[in-house]
């Protein structure tokens, strides 16, 4: 089999070490297997990509035994492939994945909505954490910050989960979200208005608060698909 070279771009894991928070108890692996994903979404690494041990250990500026961790954390969850004898790569992205990954989430999120609309009703629920993600949409949208635009969004949508109070939604939400991060790069590859999609989540938040479940569910699956099909 013919192995194409890669090369190393130092722009991969940008954050790299330094803006680890030097407190955190995160192993490294998690972060660099984090850190490849993000890679993957932004096109630094691109699909069907080889990923060397050797070039991984240097480009992230880690140890091996974390690059063999991280590698084992991304073929469970199916994001790179192993090829015996010849190494790992990147799976393939395309618009079928990204659709198939939308309709799962959209699934999980309309599990934690209903559970949410229930907290709403019976007033057990503040909603600040939501208007905080939106706050920084709105921040993120003003600077051009596609990067932080992504965390505020996904920020967004992992609240409506946790604050649902739905664990089973909560930790396969938490599951899926590396394959949405990379779906949504595919996405993002294309034009996107953040100000349309920051005022899609206000619109989300205002049903929300109205709990107008029918145009509530139809309108959040018109927001995850509206990009995509």
């Amino acid at each position: 089999m013919n192995v194409e070279l890669v090369h190393w771009d130092k722009s991969l894991g940008a954050g790299g070490p330094d803006n680890r928070s030097k407190t955190s108890t995160m192993p490294l692996a998690d972060w660099l297997w984090q850190d490849i994903v993000s890679d993957i979404a932004r096109g630094r690494l691109k699909p069907g990509q080889w990923l060397r041990e050797s070039f991984l250990e240097q480009a992230y500026d880690t140890s091996r035994v974390s690059v063999r961790e991280a590698l084992r954390t991304l073929q469970a969850q199916g994001i790179v492939v192993k090829v015996p004898h010849s190494g790992c790569r990147v799976m393939e992205v395309d618009d079928a994945m990204a659709r198939e990954v939308f309709r799962a989430r959209l699934e999980i999120e309309k599990l934690a909505v209903a559970d949410l609309l229930n907290m709403i009703e019976s007033g057990n629920i503040e909603l600040t954490a939501l208007e905080a993600a939106i706050e920084h949409m709105d921040d993120a949208a003003t600077a051009g910050d596609a990067a932080l635009f992504e965390q505020a969004d996904l920020g967004f949508h992992r609240d409506i989960c946790q604050l649902s109070g739905n664990r089973t939604a909560s930790l396969l939400w938490q599951t899926l979200w590396p394959h949405v991060r990379i779906a949504r790069g595919l996405i993002e590859s294309r034009a996107v208005n953040f100000n349309s999609l920051m005022q899609e989540h206000v619109e989300l938040l205002h049903m929300l608060r109205t709990a107008d479940r029918t145009a509530l569910f139809d309108a959040w699956g018109d927001h995850l698909f509206k990009h995509i099909l």
